[in-house]
């Protein structure tokens, strides 16, 4: 054994002659260790800690013990498994010292990145149209760093892509949920959310369009109003419309000044509001300025202004609608 004192003597059997002695020395360092990962890929960001075990042998007095260092230096010791539970990234050196005090070579360098923290983030909604909403995103992550921005609009994901994104392919005048997570290179993710509106459109219908004609002028005033036409036509149920393609939530005040021209004081033509949603108001007074106002009762996605020539008749009535102007809460729309 290592420190052991072995003596010996020379002997005829009768005569002895002196002693001499020797002390067994183990003078050989063990072999460097092996650093057993459990999985952990060097230099690769983890939210978990990390477990290190290590082997080495040493054929003389066997292994004492095992250290690490964090600079090559300064040596600490180690227990095998070792865990690392401590944030950020650095190199580390493992080393084996057997029981004569005998050091071995350094291990490899190990990169060991730990990042529990996830970054800070905030969007802001930038450019918008009738179909498409852009976001921009500010981020950071003092550790591991951005490793991917994932886009959702009212929960469906829509795209990986950098600290910008366009959403598209959207309905006009409708509110959306626009929602991104920012995920670091360790799997940290934080979630920011904002709410944005696309931009309200205006359409035009016509069910006979050798019958009837819309245009629409904006913004439409007195001067220059938006005409709906029913032409001379011996026909049934004639109509022409513009639809506002916007969200309008219940309790909204709608207010519209318009004249109505007919061929005759019949009520065959009709003022429509929302006819779509089973609204008429029939009876408004032939070439007289108009107003006028209702509250919604239900939310709705769109509205509909219109003239329609009813399905009583087959004569040949005909008029014009103008509109020059409506408000939506106050709000001047067209």
């Amino acid at each position: 054994n290592h420190n052991d004192t072995v003596y010996a003597r020379l002997t005829d059997g009768t005569n002895y002659g002196d002693y001499a002695s020797v002390q067994i020395t183990d003078g050989v360092a063990p072999s460097v260790p092996v650093v057993n990962t459990n999985g952990y890929v060097s230099d690769t960001w983890t939210r978990n800690n990390i477990t290190l075990s290590f082997s080495s042998t040493d054929n003389e007095t066997g292994i004492s013990k095992y250290q690490y260092s964090l600079n090559g230096s300064t040596w600490y010791d180690v227990t095998s498994p070792f865990i690392y539970s401590t944030e950020g990234r650095t190199g580390c050196w493992f080393r084996a010292i057997d029981k004569a005090g005998n050091v071995s070579g350094n291990s490899s360098t190990l990169l060991l990145a730990k990042d529990t923290i996830a970054p800070t983030a905030n969007i802001t909604v930038g450019t918008t149209t009738e179909n498409s909403i852009a976001v921009n995103v500010n981020a950071s992550d003092e550790n591991s760093g951005i490793a991917t921005y994932n886009y959702y609009v009212n929960g469906v994901h829509k795209g990986t892509a950098g600290n910008s994104f366009n959403f598209t392919g959207l309905t006009a005048g409708t509110s959306y949920t626009l929602r991104v997570d920012v995920t670091d290179k360790a799997g940290n993710t934080v979630t920011q959310t904002a709410t944005a509106r696309t931009n309200s459109s205006w359409t035009t219908y016509v069910n006979k369009p050798i019958a009837a004609s819309a245009t629409i002028r904006e913004p439409s005033s007195e001067a220059n109003p938006t005409i709906l036409n029913i032409a001379p036509y011996a026909d049934e149920n004639i109509g022409a419309g513009i639809i506002y393609n916007g969200y309008v939530e219940a309790g909204s005040e709608i207010r519209m000044t318009y004249m109505t021209n007919r061929s005759n004081n019949s009520y065959y033509l009709d003022f429509l509001f929302n006819h779509q949603f089973g609204f008429t108001i029939s009876k408004s007074h032939n070439n007289e300025v108009s107003t006028y106002t209702t509250t919604l009762q239900n939310s709705v996605n769109s509205l509909a202004f219109g003239l329609n020539k009813t399905d009583y008749t087959e004569n040949d009535i005909y008029g014009t609608l103008y509109i020059y102007d409506i408000y939506i809460n106050g709000k001047k729309v067209l």
